[in-house]
């Protein structure tokens, strides 16, 4: 019988447990309840989203030089520089993200702009016998709204070849720089200083040509390298896994003091006044009793020694 009474109060007891953990968490529920539902987003974002722009730009590839004072032998220079321009060619158009112009004189794009009387005949000319930036943008400047997004003016040198390797083996690196101008812009709007890897071949000019190739495809890479997430997040003003921390750092908040609380360490303590205005403060040293001199006063009154206990004999 005292066992049945048992676990009737136990079973009791659970019961009200329980219906106490259910009027708790029905405020909760109500709460979630009425908070806005917020739908998850795709996991992925597409890859037009992080492009570097849409679609295509257009290029006007200048003429690929070697660079002044570059370690680069001139007679193989010249020998390479034609297979060298056509491998920088491709490796922009393999991008999927240039159109290059190039500037001769029978170039679809630019004939058509001087029968259009968009270009004089004379400025196609100067162009062309003199590639530089400058006749560059003059061309480009006034072509530059007959497309969807602002053109570019690629300038492109041979810094370097490293030679390796033996004479049967000839390996060779290459490294070059580009620049990327906007047609109104004073400065490059982007720049690339890439080195290829180490190629091999039969010939030293194969190998020179595999690395120039493979710099030149760097470099495009470098330059149509897609926006970071990261980038974005910062941008929103948003903090979380990928944005860019802030390495500023925060000042420290002077701590608010409540006029009718005073600082604990503000209190007096007996023997430990603040000096009225005007009055010396007293010398805090260690006093010195006795001595012809006076000595100086002790600040800290010293106490008597303690006393036993009644009925408790202290040895001497």
């Amino acid at each position: 019988m005292r066992l049945r009474e048992n676990q009737i109060g136990v079973l009791g007891v659970a019961l009200a447990a329980l219906c106490l953990s259910v009027q708790s968490a029905m405020p909760a529920a109500m709460a979630a309840e009425k908070a806005p539902r917020v739908k998850a987003a795709k996991d992925t974002l597409s890859p037009e989203m992080l492009e570097a722009w849409p679609g295509q730009r257009v290029v006007l590839l200048l003429p690929l030089q070697i660079a002044e004072g570059a370690k680069i032998d001139a007679l193989l220079g010249r020998a390479i520089l034609p297979a060298a321009s056509e491998s920088l060619r491709k490796a922009l158009m393999a991008t999927g993200k240039f159109s290059v112009i190039l500037p001769y004189r029978f170039n679809p794009i630019l004939s058509r702009a001087v029968q259009e009387g968009r270009i004089s005949r004379a400025e196609l000319t100067a162009l062309v016998n003199t590639p530089t930036l400058e006749s560059g943008r003059a061309v480009m400047a006034k072509l530059d709204r007959t497309f969807d997004q602002s053109t570019f003016i690629g300038q492109f040198s041979l810094e370097e070849l490293r030679f390796s390797g033996t004479t049967k083996d000839p390996r060779s690196q290459v490294q070059v720089s580009g620049r990327l101008y906007e047609v109104d812009g004073a400065g490059a709007a982007n720049t690339a200083l890439v080195t290829s890897d180490t190629f091999g071949g039969n010939h030293i000019t194969n190998s020179v040509l595999s690395a120039a190739g493979d710099a030149f495809a760097r470099a495009a890479k470098e330059f149509t390298r897609p926006l970071a997430e990261s980038i974005l997040i910062a941008g929103a003003g948003l903090s979380g896994p990928g944005a860019v921390p802030d390495k500023t750092p925060a000042p420290n908040p002077a701590p608010v003091k409540n006029p009718a609380t005073p600082d604990p360490a503000e209190w007096p303590l007996p023997g430990n006044f603040p000096p009225a205005d005007n009055v010396p403060v007293p010398d805090t040293k260690p006093a010195t009793t006795g001595g012809a001199t006076g000595g100086a006063r002790d600040i800290v009154p010293k106490l008597p020694a303690p006393e036993p206990p009644l009925d408790i004999n202290v040895p001497k």
